[in-house]
């Protein structure tokens, strides 16, 4: 596989990652700045662990990248191409 390919087969699976509607709405509440689990729960209306299979799928896909403090983990958005996506989604109307 050339470079070219690669390169659209990276980007391809990274758009899987925030296809759906749950995760994209992850990712559109981390643009600014970091969460934990407990305020997508309440700003969802989602079970924890529904949130947090979501997060580990977003996780594996290197989109956003974890924090820990005490028993808290925070999650960020990692990948900056994801932020411009998302961004041009909802905010380049």
């Amino acid at each position: 596989m050339n470079l070219e390919n690669q390169q659209t087969y990276d980007y391809a699976n990274l758009l899987k990652a925030v296809a759906h509607p749950v995760r994209l709405c992850l990712v559109k509440n981390m643009l600014d700045g970091e969460k934990n689990v407990t305020y997508f729960v309440n700003c969802l209306d989602a079970s924890q662990a529904n949130i947090s299979q979501h997060l580990a799928i977003l996780r594996a896909a290197d989109v956003v990248s974890t924090r820990k403090e005490k028993n808290e983990v925070f999650y960020s958005i990692k990948d900056s191409s994801i932020r411009g996506i998302v961004e041009l989604l909802y905010y380049e109307k």
